[in-house]
């Protein structure tokens, strides 16, 4: 219960921030991570697709791990002129996961 409502939380006061800022030029968005291989070492090839622990197997689309840089990849993204235009936005950076929960 703590977690779902945290998570909602997070969401909507991302939303909401990026209404309250946007007239300021400052965006506000949300990064969602899903499985995380926390041992990857930096510039390293990722965990390679189908490597996920058999209990997550059907859980996560691509069946990998994501990794630090996978999420550092979204927020360069998330903060460079390719994004100008997205605010109040949730991307998550997690194999699918959430695609999956559907």
């Amino acid at each position: 219960t703590a977690y779902g409502v945290t998570k909602a939380g997070v969401l909507r006061l991302t939303e909401s921030m990026a209404v309250d800022l946007g007239e300021y030029g400052i965006r506000c968005n949300a990064v969602l991570p899903g499985h995380m291989n926390i041992k990857h070492k930096f510039n390293t090839p990722p965990p390679a697709i189908g490597s996920i622990e058999e209990s997550l197997f059907d859980s996560v689309p691509l069946r990998r791990r994501g990794t630090p840089e996978d999420i550092g990849r979204a927020v360069v993204f998330l903060c460079s002129n390719a994004s100008a235009c997205i605010t109040g936005a949730s991307l998550p950076v997690d194999g699918g996961l959430l695609a999956g929960a559907i």
